[in-house]
């Protein structure tokens, strides 16, 4: 089954950024790339052809830049005239069936955390494929890799599907795999229904769900795989985003209510995506438990250490 991946290259701003990113997961899932620029050249001012040749020679020697960023490894390029960034990158997307479009963090987002900007914005309510962000300046990381892998788990059907494509990954990668849960801090008014209970009681209650959660989700990866759970305490979007520079990659699910089989962002990813220290891949809503078709390529492996207990 072909395996395609998109990659937003915008030659203004950290276009490379999209660029090292793809590379990394093109490799790590087996997947063909395509870089797509899009360019917002007039289209009033000549032929379609005319300004299709144009297109072509200005980004030639950036293309042949991208291709050096490959190492070797297949791909292809693409230089396409339109207005929309987004649109030129979701049309993109539906010709080639993608698993998966890969895009870079907002030239106004600060150096080496993820900002998601307005290309982004307009992905997240349009395309039906997995949504990969790099943060500002990743283009420059000698040592970026895929192999501390974390999940964002909350119990939900999208953080189920999060949970599988990040034990895919880690199997593939040989890495390892951290789930983590959030326990919120609660907060209620005086006329609340639970004002029968104590803070504390309410406050606990929280953390033990969260616990029963992180061990529901330990309990899902397959024995020998090296992994452990991470109970963080906090508004979630903060604290993901704060401990996001222990790892490599950050998968999580969409939670918004727009339509299914869509990458749409609930407040918590938009958080995360607008602060996090490594990439974020976010997984459209209702797509199947193997949104980026890793069964088969999972290895045989023997890993080398069993799930460790949450902290």
């Amino acid at each position: 089954m072909d395996r395609s991946i998109i990659i937003g290259y915008d030659p203004q701003h950290g276009g490379l950024d999209a660029v090292h990113l793809g590379h990394l997961l093109a490799r790590s899932i087996g997947a063909r790339s395509t870089v797509v620029a899009a360019l917002p050249w007039p289209e009033y001012l000549m032929s379609h052809a005319e300004l299709q040749a144009e297109v072509d020679r200005e980004m030639k020697p950036r293309f042949d830049r991208v291709r050096q960023e490959f190492d070797g490894f297949p791909v292809e390029t693409r230089a396409v005239p339109g207005r929309s960034g987004s649109r030129v990158l979701n049309e993109a997307v539906e010709e080639a069936q993608a698993l998966l479009v890969v895009i870079g963090s907002s030239h106004r987002g600060p150096i080496g955390r993820t900002l998601a900007g307005t290309t982004a914005d307009s992905l997240m309510h349009g395309t039906s494929c997995g949504i990969a962000i790099a943060p500002s300046s990743y283009s420059e990381r000698v040592d970026a890799a895929l192999g501390r892998i974390a999940i964002a788990f909350d119990g939900s059907p999208e953080s189920w599907t999060a949970l599988e494509t990040a034990i895919g990954l880690v199997e593939i990668t040989g890495g390892s795999l951290t789930v983590l849960t959030v326990a919120d801090y609660l907060s209620y008014g005086y006329s609340t229904t639970w004002s029968v209970l104590s803070e504390g009681e309410l406050e606990d209650s929280e953390r033990r769900e969260k616990r029963r959660l992180l061990d529901t989700a330990l309990g899902r990866i397959p024995d020998g795989l090296p992994s452990k759970g991470r109970m963080l305490i906090g508004d979630a979007g903060v604290e993901l985003a704060e401990v996001s520079s222990d790892f490599d990659l950050l998968v999580t699910g969409s939670r918004g209510y727009g339509p299914l089989r869509r990458t749409i962002l609930g407040s918590t990813t938009r958080q995360l995506v607008g602060a996090s220290a490594c990439p974020v891949l976010v997984l459209p809503r209702a797509v199947g438990s193997d949104p980026l078709r890793l069964r088969d390529l999972r290895s045989a492996r023997t890993p080398e250490r069993s799930p460790q207990p949450a902290e």
